[in-house]
């Protein structure tokens, strides 16, 4: 794939200024538009390289490529304008989590409850084990 592929996906789901966020799969780039209703599907489909166009619900389309969408996606982060597009990384999408509720603010009330949750999944298991053995299978 070229990277003019990737200009012209970027062109028909109506530029860079459109795209609010871009995140990728197997085979599929995802967009999250800011207004999905001047986007074609035909448009897309006619670019060279892409497969198909599977409008989401609300503003989000998928642009299906094959198993050259890891390389669309960086040639359209490459992009003049697309250098806030692509999608936060796992450690951001988890501060952001932790930071709007109470076990995100305290971090010994987080590991509290998972300790909790360790400590009654073992014991369960461990009074199953123990009922079961002494069951008698005649």
């Amino acid at each position: 794939m070229s990277s003019q592929t990737a200009a012209e996906i970027v062109r028909s789901v109506g530029g860079a200024a459109n795209i609010a966020g871009l995140s990728h799969c197997a085979t599929r780039l995802r967009f999250q538009l800011r207004d999905a209703s001047g986007v074609t599907q035909s448009d897309i489909e006619a670019v060279p390289g892409v497969l198909g166009a599977v409008p989401q619900a609300g503003d989000r389309y998928q642009v299906v490529i094959g198993g050259a969408v890891q390389s669309v996606y960086n040639d359209i982060l490459a992009l003049p304008g697309m250098s806030g597009a692509a999608a936060p990384d796992a450690d951001a999408i988890k501060a952001a989590a932790r930071a709007q509720g109470p076990r995100g603010k305290f971090t010994w009330l987080d590991w509290f409850f998972e300790f909790l949750s360790d400590s009654f999944r073992r014991s369960w298991v461990l009074c199953w084990a123990r009922r079961c053995s002494s069951l008698s299978w005649r």
